[in-house]
Formats: structure tokens, sequence, C-alpha cells
């Protein structure tokens, strides 16, 4: 990471009208340490501007703020502040505490994972988050391959002997591959989605279980417009890895 000087910071400062902020700042030299971050010098600036309370201006002129609650401020600005989504109407928008609940799940995932790009069909099975979840999720998993396997092999099976017996292969066959298939994914640690069947009941579950909204790309998207995520290609990141571990530093609650 890349460190502004205190010449930087002035000149930034200087240059969009808020000398009089830097002028209180340069006295604080924890403040001034803090701000020489990139991320944390653009929100406090942001949040002196855009911020209509007087007490949180005066709190940043009194040097009063730490990293954790720079970044607090800019995420409540972010998710209070008036935009046109392209994604939501005005009736859909979520709820900021829904907004920040599925966030601060996300940055857990992605601290879990040693990651800070996500890519949704990459969601693992060690995003479930007790046994009976990851038990439901293997059944699910299991009886879907079956019933596959079962329609196949008959299908095939009756064209070469009869409907009964193609029936009885189908269910034959399709038991073995089942239990195969089962003992794969018991000793499969990551859980990893292998086929699309699996990688919907692994969403179904997380969002059942409010760790995930139904539309993911929508949201994330709605979130990129909140300036809190930003898009590359089909992958998604926070803005800056200082607010990835803040959203992780957070407590997630379901209700």
């Amino acid at each position: 990471m890349r460190f502004l000087t205190p010449s930087q910071i002035y000149n930034y400062s200087n240059n969009i009208g808020c000398k009089d902020l830097y002028d209180t700042i340069k006295q604080n030299s924890t403040m001034l340490d803090l701000l020489k971050i990139p991320l944390l010098l653009s929100i406090t600036i942001l949040t002196y501007q855009e911020s209509t309370s007087t007490k949180d201006k005066d709190k940043l002129n009194s040097n009063q703020y730490s990293s954790h609650e720079l970044l607090q401020s800019y995420v409540k600005l972010m998710l209070e502040r008036k935009i046109n989504s392209n994604v939501y109407t005005e009736h859909e928008l979520p709820p900021s505490e829904q907004t920040l609940k599925y966030l601060i799940f996300l940055a857990l995932m992605l601290k879990q994972n040693s990651q800070t790009e996500f890519l949704i069909e990459n969601i693992k099975g060690s995003w479930l988050q007790n046994e009976v979840d990851i038990f439901t999720y293997k059944v699910c998993s299991i009886i879907s391959f079956g019933v596959f396997l079962f329609i196949l092999f008959s299908t095939v099976f009756s064209v070469v002997l009869d409907t009964y017996k193609g029936l009885i292969f189908g269910l034959f066959f399709g038991l073995y591959w089942c239990l195969i298939f089962g003992l794969v994914l018991k000793i499969d640690e990551d859980l990893k989605s292998k086929f699309n069947f699996q990688h919907f009941y692994l969403r179904l579950i997380l969002y059942f279980r409010g760790y995930i909204p139904w539309n993911y790309a929508r949201f994330l998207d709605y979130c990129t417009e909140r300036m809190l995520l930003q898009r590359v290609g089909g992958r998604y990141r926070f803005i800056h890895k200082l607010l990835q571990d803040h959203f992780a530093q957070m407590e997630f609650r379901r209700d």
C-alpha cells in the first residue's frame, strides 16, 4: 500500500475546498497518520462534505475519529444517500439493515477463504454454517442425482430391453451410482458444487437461512451503485481491503 505525504494530503484537501478541515487535522499526528491511507482520506473528506450533521462535522474537526469510525461513517453515508438505482425500483430498494447484513456475511466468507474477489459461481459448501444445513445440502444433492440417473438409465434400458426391465435396471444402476456419488460427496471436504443442481441447493439453503439475497447478482450490482463494492468482469470485490476487513469484524445477525 502506498501512503500519502502530508503535502499530498494538503494539496488534495486544498484543491477540493477542504483546507479548513486539513488545518485542524494537521495538529493531530494520529489523525494525520490515518489520512495517509488514500481510502481513509477520501472517506474523511466525503463524510465532511456530505454530512448534514453538525455533530459529525464537529467530531471530524476535533480529531476524535478512528479508522473504524471513519469507515463506519462512510458505510452509513453510502447506505443512506439518495441514488437512482438501475437494478432496483424505488419500492424494491433493500433496507439498509438487510444490505449491511448480507455484506457482513460476504466479508466473513471472503476472509474465511482468504479471498478478496467474489464470483457467484464459486460459492462453496463451506459457507453453510451448521451440520443441519450441510446434511440437508448433501441429501438434496444425492436425491437429485439419483433421480437424474434413474431417468437416464431407465430410458436407455427401456429402449434396449423393455419398459419393465428398463425400470428395474434403471433403478438398480441409479441407486448404485447414487451411492458412489454420496460417498464422493461425503469425503469432499470443500463441498464444491460440481453440478448446477448442487449450486442451486446451496444458494437456496443460504437464502432461506438469511445469509444471501435471492437474486445475488442484482444485489451485488446495487452495492456497486452504493460505492461499497466494485465489479471487475463477473467478479465483485469491496472497494478496498480495509472496507472488507471492517465488515468482517462486524457481528453478523440473521434476524
